[in-house]
């Protein structure tokens, strides 16, 4: 049996719940699958679930906070000053770290590694994989591939590293230069890399030269997994026509204006839109929510129940974003209910799109419409898919690459 360590860190986020749905794959293909993560509050210093075996480590003090905030069920006027501190010290730290971005912390880098070596030692472990939005994993795992070379090292990217985004008082041309060199540091010593697909371009741009481009192996975020979830969940009421957003919202990448905008301009009292998670607009939304009482929104839930709401809901909502390169994981989620689907976009390479195009039951709302236009088609395509419901068995060969098996197989191939 072959064993396997993955280094997920925020396991809550969407790229943990990426990591989750393939080393529950690799788990039922017979691996031996360890996880090292960010304690979250109320967790324990280890545990066990769907036979993967966990391992928490004290994650950065913004994180902390992070972590309390959104599960210690605090409120009032101690949440709003606990946010405050969260949001200078989160301000704080990257200024301090601006020559040495993306690594912020090197005592959060140095406990990975020290957790992560002594699991790889006990355990005898065969493939190590660190799961890239945070450099630190990838720190992690390429000292120890320098000690233990017998260690399969196959960096994981979810997201781009040098074609990604980095912090807003950074240029993209500056954010592009730090992560090439970066990856030029990380890189070399990989047995395999696994990147998304829509990070091709980026890379056959500025990396075809490097030693290590010939181990790309260009995959897609693996969250397509039929979901026919029974679960009953109070998130969604049937007595509403439920339109249901669930996720983060950087503003500044995905704006949830337009489609909230043109949402309140629709007629249909029976009408409820739910949105789930966090933003970086709240003053916004608080005021759409004051404004039309068919919209609420809930602080985040496990991905359980959120599945469960996802399959229950009548619409699904994917606010587009203006990265080219930045494809959003909940869309492969949405698509595995075989709900109807409304994304918008504004910007024509917007990456969303490219895959919605190949579903059967979306709407592609043009955010430089007005808000009037786009309420009307709104909810004149929510009263068309009403009852629909797509056959999700007869697309996946077409999303093949957004299952967990395609990661697993990847693995295992030696090409």
């Amino acid at each position: 049996m072959k064993k396997v360590l993955l280094l997920v860190t925020e396991r809550n986020s969407a790229n943990g719940v990426c990591a989750k749905a393939v080393m529950e794959k690799m788990v039922q293909r017979g691996y031996d699958v360890f996880c090292i993560t960010n304690r979250e509050y109320n967790d324990g210093i280890s545990f066990e679930i769907s036979d993967i075996k966990y391992t928490c480590i004290k994650p950065r003090l913004v994180y902390r906070i992070s972590s309390y905030l959104q599960n210690s069920g605090v409120f009032g006027i101690k949440r709003k000053i606990l946010v405050w501190i969260h949001n200078i010290l989160s301000k704080s730290k990257l200024l301090l770290s601006v020559f040495s971005w993306p690594l912020i912390s090197p005592l959060y880098s140095y406990r990975i590694y020290k957790k992560a070596i002594s699991v790889c030692e006990n355990e005898h472990i065969d493939i190590i994989v660190p799961i890239y939005t945070q450099v630190d994993t990838l720190i992690a795992a390429k000292k120890i591939k320098n000690k233990m070379p017998q260690i399969k090292y196959v960096p994981y990217f979810l997201d781009s590293f040098s074609g990604g985004y980095g912090p807003k008082i950074f240029s993209h041309e500056w954010t592009v230069k730090r992560g090439l060199k970066w990856e030029k540091k990380l890189l070399p010593t990989a047995d395999k890399i696994i990147m998304m697909s829509s990070a091709k371009p980026h890379y056959e741009k500025y990396s075809c030269e490097t030693s290590y481009f010939s181990r790309i192996k260009f995959l897609d975020l693996p969250l397509f997994i039929p979901n026919d979830s029974s679960n009953d969940t109070e998130i969604i009421d049937s007595a509403f026509f439920n339109f249901l957003f669930i996720g983060t919202i950087p503003a500044h990448i995905r704006d949830p204006k337009p489609f909230i905008e043109a949402f309140k301009l629709t007629k249909d009292s029976t009408f409820r839109l739910t949105i789930i998670g966090t933003s970086t607009c709240e003053a916004y939304i608080e005021s759409a929510v004051k404004s039309d009482d068919r919209i609420r929104v809930l602080p985040f839930i496990d991905h359980d129940s959120a599945l469960s709401a996802m399959n229950k809901a009548d619409i699904l909502v994917n606010f587009g974003n203006n990265l080219s390169n930045m494809t959003p994981s909940k869309i492969f989620e949405y698509m595995s209910t075989g709900n109807p689907i409304i994304t918008t976009f504004s910007v024509e390479n917007e990456p969303s799109l490219r895959y919605i195009e190949k579903y059967p039951f979306y709407f592609a709302m043009n955010e430089k419409l007005s808000f009037e236009d786009n309420a009307e088609m709104i909810e004149a395509f929510a009263h068309s898919m009403k009852g629909k419901k797509a056959d999700t068995s007869s697309i996946e060969k077409e999303f093949y690459l957004n299952t967990p098996s395609a990661f697993v197989d990847c693995i295992e191939n030696d090409n």
